[in-house]
Parts: structure tokens; sequence; C-alpha cells
């Protein structure tokens, strides 16, 4: 009679509770399929946004780089003659107006940023890339404190050589004598030491991005 009755009335219900366990255990494995395929998802877009994003940096830091360098090179011809009591206001002026249009960093970071005020670094799962993005990021701020300093320089130049440059005639001297002054040759060093530092912050930023980027590539194989 009990046997019967477990058969007819408990045995059933534990088969509902069973399969209610089951169905919730399903629902539960499959919304977490899902969450995980989302991120993964998202994971990918910000980490092919960001590949867009570093590429534009690269161009840019390669671009500096190669500015800062040919300003520097000028410059240290230009005070090698110096040394040796040489006349150089053939050359003043291109020099003024070449440091004068140094390209200034933009920074390319929006997918960076995007991560960082929404799903957090934490998406990239890829402890090694997440480290990398990190560090390529930090260097934004070294780059922002060099060229504060570097404007700042500019600035002391544009206001020492405008009345002595005419900057609508090829950089021709008002007169040659600004090459004999002093503080012709103190701006001048400033200008190549500070331009060298500046090579230097962005080779290690250059250096980052590359080594991000490639980190990244393998991650989208």
């Amino acid at each position: 009679m009990s046997e019967n009755l477990f058969r007819t009335t408990v045995f059933p219900k534990i088969l509902d509770i069973a399969v209610v366990i089951v169905g919730i255990t399903i629902a539960f494995q499959v919304d977490r399929w899902k969450e995980s395929s989302d991120r993964a998802s998202r994971e990918k877009s910000y980490l092919q946004a960001m590949m867009v994003d570093l590429d534009k940096d690269i161009k840019e830091y390669q671009t500096n780089i190669g500015g800062l360098r040919r300003h520097r090179d000028l410059i240290h011809r230009s005070l090698i003659r110096l040394t040796k009591a040489e006349d150089i206001s053939d050359s003043l002026g291109f020099i003024v107006m070449a440091v004068l249009g140094t390209q200034t960093f933009e920074g390319h970071n929006n997918t960076y940023t995007t991560i960082i005020t929404s799903d957090g670094i934490d998406i990239l799962r890829n402890a090694d890339v997440r480290e990398l993005v990190i560090e390529h990021y930090r260097l934004y701020l070294s780059l922002s404190k060099f060229e504060a300093r570097y404007l700042d320089l500019l600035a002391q130049f544009k206001v020492f050589f405008t009345p002595h440059v005419y900057f609508n005639r090829s950089g021709k001297l008002v007169s040659s004598e600004v090459a004999k002054d002093v503080q012709t040759e103190n701006l001048l060093t400033l200008a190549a030491i500070q331009q060298q530092e500046g090579i230097f912050r962005y080779m290690g930023s250059l250096d980052k991005a590359i080594a991000l980027k490639e980190k990244i590539a393998l991650e989208l194989k």
C-alpha cells in the first residue's frame, strides 16, 4: 500500500522537483554561457578598435620622433659652428621656423577610455595584454609633461626670435646680429636638450605600442 502511494504520489512530486532543478540549472548555465559569449564578443571588439588606435599612435610617434631628430641635428650643427666662431645667420631663421613648427602629440585613446569607463580593464582576460595596455596609456602622461615643458620653451623661442625673423620670407633674418646673441645660443642649447628628451620619451612609448599591438594580434588569431 505504502509502496503504491510512493509511486503514485511521492515519486511524481520528486520527479517534478528534479525537473525544475535541472531546468533551473540548465537556464543558469545558458545565461552564464551567453554572458561569457557576450563578454568575449565585447573584448574582441575592444581589441580590434585598440589596434586601430595603436596604428595611429605608432604613426604619430614615428613622425614626431623624426621631426625632433631633424631639429636636434640642425641645432647641433649650428652649435658646432658657434664653437668655431662661425656665423650661423645663413641657417638660423630656417632653424627657428622649423622648431616652431614642431608637431605635438594628439593621442588616440578613445577605446581605452571606453573600456575604463564601461566594462573596466578586467574585460581583457589576458594578464599580459592588461599590463601592456596600462603601461602604454600611462606613458601618455609622460609625453604630456614633456610637451608642456617643450611648448613653454617654444613660447620663449617665439618671443625672442619674432622681432628678428621674417616668417613670411623663408626665415630671412632682419639682422645677422641676432645670430651672435648669447641668448640665441642658450635657447638653441635648451631646445636640443629637450628634443633629445622628447626622442627618448617617444621611443619608450613607441616600443610599448608595438609590443602591445603584437600581443593583441596574437589574441585575435
